[in-house]
């Protein structure tokens, strides 16, 4: 999706008890399909080679952080980020760029030196905003193109 839940089901209905109850049954259903999830290939061991070479390793996401926790948690790679921002620890969400420049400024890193890798377009917009470089994950969320 790129962006967080409530934030796309506001683009359907300004209604509060609506949005509120559309956002709890997308976290529960997202939650309930986690053993359905599965990595992309090598990702695993490619997070934790970059690690070992001492890369610096952050995750920006749209996910809530119960929802991060939930569906991202389990596959145990969390310790090879050196920070991990998500839509609870920001005000303003992708594609603004507060999430992207929050991660940058936990790191202490130089926005010139950084890659933010993403699979939406909302990614790179956020890459974009933020003033980082970005490459796309082609194998993610995006749309499929024929």
């Amino acid at each position: 999706m790129g962006i967080p839940g409530r934030d796309a089901i506001k683009h359907f209905t300004k209604n509060k008890v609506l949005i509120n109850k559309m956002a709890k049954s997308w976290s529960e259903k997202a939650s309930n399909r986690v053993d359905e999830d599965t990595l992309f290939n090598n990702i695993p061991e490619t997070i934790k080679s970059l690690s070992q070479k001492g890369i610096t390793l952050g995750i920006v996401t749209s996910k809530t952080k119960q929802e991060y926790i939930n569906e991202v948690g389990h596959f145990g790679l969390d310790d090879y980020f050196d920070v991990i921002v998500t839509a609870s620890d920001t005000k303003n969400h992708k594609p603004n760029p507060e999430p992207l420049n929050f991660a940058i400024s936990k790191l202490g890193v130089d926005r010139t030196e950084t890659l933010y890798v993403g699979d939406t377009k909302y990614d790179m917009l956020t890459a974009n905003a933020a003033k980082v470089k970005f490459a796309l994950a082609n194998w993610g969320a995006h749309e499929e193109r024929p």
